[in-house]
C-alpha cells in the first residue's frame, strides 16, 4: 500500500494498493515542485507513480505554494517513493498592515 497505513493525506489523494506484486522497478527524474500549490504537485506526482507528503497540512492547500522538497529536483527516484514538501503562505495582503 502506498502510503503506508496510518499516514496523514490531503481529502481527494490517491492510495495504491498492490495484490500480490511490488511497485514497478523504473525510476524518474524527480520534478522540481517549488512555486506550486499542494494539489498542483500531488496530481503531477501521479502522473509519475510518486507522492508527495506535508508533514503537517494545512486547512487551504491552495492559499500555499511548495518551498522546498526533500529530494533535489534531477534526481533519479524509484516509483513509490514519497517527497516531502514544505508549505509557505504567498498571501501579500496584510503586509504593511499593524
Amino acid at each position: 500500500q502506498l502510503p503506508a497505513s496510518n499516514s496523514l493525506i490531503a481529502d481527494g489523494s490517491t492510495v495504491i494498493i498492490y495484490a500480490d506484486a511490488a511497485p514497478s522497478e523504473g525510476t524518474e527524474t524527480m520534478p522540481d515542485l517549488r512555486d506550486m500549490s499542494y494539489g498542483e504537485a500531488v496530481k503531477l506526482m501521479s502522473q509519475y507513480g510518486l507522492f508527495v507528503r506535508c508533514d503537517a497540512p494545512p486547512k487551504e492547500f491552495e492559499k500555499l505554494r511548495i518551498s522546498s522538497q526533500s529530494i533535489s529536483p534531477g534526481t533519479q527516484v524509484e516509483h513509490g517513493a514519497i517527497i516531502r514538501v514544505s508549505l509557505l503562505e504567498t498571501d501579500s495582503s496584510i503586509l504593511g498592515r499593524y
